[in-house]
């Protein structure tokens, strides 16, 4: 039986006003945000536990007091991110013995859990993070500080001497040791870093110093470091140490050449107070030379140098390896060698590395072979114009490849470490790398088109990051008609290892006539 009209006309009302309400609840259901847990790493291939993913550092505020008798650190780390995805929890990486006590995300309490295995601090917020949106983390914490068991032949994190103070190796993970933080080359941040010691004790980090002031039992320095900066760049040093300057208001500033592209920055230097006077003397006069030589590689490269100051920490322990901490290099002296400095030859190295590795950061670890090759490189070319002993470039990679009498180990390629064991091997990454960007050097056949090419990859990845394949890229662009003898020369150089008495058959000298691999 057919429904008398008013019944329809009601009834199709109410059929529209329901398709209103669920397209309106449709609608809203596709407009909520979706949420989900950030990467609790960031696949590294050398370090395959390190980083976070859903969001990118922009400053960390470091808040430390530090009591030097007793190793202690207590901190408040506030972290500004942006995330990069809707973010139900993230994480980020710190070792277990700085026990956290509490953690807020925008000005709520958070709850969080500790992966002692791991490393990491997982936080979850009270609300969901949206895409796009800058949030603030409070982490406050406090641990005994002590040196990760590293997998290099470097002692990481924060090595504290109850006598002699402390000094931070953050190269290559050793920066969750004391902080938490985005534990990979690639999230760069800017910093600010405000030390507490007790009253005698001086503390140096990253950056230039802002502020100091001093109690009845403590004195406090302050820190602040505008250039984007990776983790492992970051540094502290606490200690008794004969000091330049560090009087915020007046600080020493380093004099650039007539002519020199670069201006005045605060000039820092910091000798251990124990080192015999002879040792001071060397180490003032090495470190002395600093600008100098960023005058020297600024011509060179074309290009100024990129940071807000400039000098040295000389510390009276043993790590390893000299450090290219950001600005202020860390220079390793040992009770044997405290009567010299570190050497102007390793000042030159160091100091190349706030182009090649702090301007122009390696994107994961195994790129690590770029900042290393081209800070050895660049210092061969630097001692290269001196009046003692100077080594033409030729001659260094000749002693690498042809040397018969003092053969080098090829098992390590540069561009592919097996494990980070072979991170810092000597002959793949201070003498195979170096060689490598000599013998580009000399194939390109002009020294102007060599410097070209690397004052456009230090424009192009200013404050930023780099891998291999784009290096590799560049050099096909710049020399685009032998492209298919750079691969087979990279191939070779970066990539194989070789058994010994074998290395690469490509070289300077074949380039051109060398017989390529028939293509697959």
């Amino acid at each position: 039986m057919p429904f008398p009209s008013d019944r329809i006309r009601l009834l199709l009302v109410g059929l529209a006003v329901s398709g209103a309400v669920l397209g309106a609840a449709a609608e809203s259901d596709a407009a909520a945000p979706a949420f989900s847990p950030g990467a609790r790493s960031l696949g590294d291939s050398l370090f395959p536990t390190i980083g976070n993913g859903g969001y990118d550092v922009r400053h960390y505020d470091l808040d430390l007091d530090y009591a030097v008798a007793k190793k202690r650190l207590e901190g408040t780390a506030t972290i500004d991110a942006v995330a990069t995805q809707g973010l139900s929890r993230f994480s980020f990486d710190l070792t277990a013995w700085n026990k956290v006590r509490s953690v807020s995300v925008a000005g709520r309490p958070a709850r969080f859990v500790v992966d002692a295995k791991r490393s990491k601090l997982t936080i979850t917020p009270a609300r969901g993070i949206r895409d796009g949106r800058r949030f603030r983390t409070v982490v406050r914490y406090r641990g005994l500080q002590r040196p990760l068991k590293s997998t290099t032949s470097l002692k990481e994190g924060w090595i504290p001497n109850a006598k002699t103070g402390a000094v931070v190796v953050a190269q290559p993970v050793g920066a969750m040791g004391w902080y938490p933080n985005n534990n990979v080359p690639a999230d760069k941040a800017t910093y600010t870093t405000r030390i507490t010691v007790p009253r005698g004790w001086s503390a140096l980090a990253t950056g230039v110093l802002t502020s100091r002031r001093s109690a009845r039992r403590t004195s406090t320095f302050v820190w602040k470091e505008t250039a984007p900066t990776s983790t492992y760049l970051v540094s502290v040093s606490v200690g008794k140490f004969d000091v330049n300057s560090l009087n915020p208001a007046k600080p020493k500033m380093t004099a650039p050449v007539a002519g020199s592209r670069n201006q005045p920055v605060p000039f820092y230097t910091a000798i251990t107070a124990s080192l015999p006077a002879a040792g001071k003397k060397q180490s003032a006069f090495d470190l002395g030379r600093s600008s100098e030589i960023v005058d020297f590689y600024s011509a060179y490269y074309g290009r100024r140098y990129p940071f807000t100051s400039l000098g040295g920490i000389v510390t009276l322990q043993s790590f390893g390896l000299n450090l290219e901490t950001q600005g202020k290099s860390t220079y390793a002296i040992t009770k044997i060698d405290s009567t010299y400095g570190p050497g102007v030859e390793v000042v030159a190295h160091e100091v190349a590395h706030q182009f090649f590795g702090n301007l122009v950061t390696p994107a994961r670890w195994r790129d690590v072979w770029l900042s290393e090759g081209m800070a050895v490189f660049s210092a061969w070319v630097w001692s290269s114009t001196g009046t003692f002993f100077p080594i033409p470039p030729r001659d260094q990679y000749l002693d690498v490849y042809a040397n018969a009498q003092y053969p080098i180990s090829w098992r390590v390629p540069p561009a592919a470490p097996a494990g980070p064991a072979d991170l810092f091997d000597g002959d793949g990454m201070y003498r195979r790398a170096p060689a490598t960007i000599e013998a580009i050097r000399e194939i390109l056949g002009n020294d102007t088109t060599f410097k070209t090419m690397m004052r456009r990859w230090l424009t192009d990845h200013a404050y930023g990051t780099a891998t291999t394949e784009q290096f590799i890229a560049l050099v096909k662009r710049t020399d685009p008609t032998r492209a298919a003898r750079w691969t087979e020369f990279f191939r070779q150089w970066l990539y194989t290892s070789y058994p010994a008495p074998g290395k690469p058959q490509m070289h300077v000298d074949n380039f051109d006539t060398y017989v390529l691999p028939a293509a697959e």
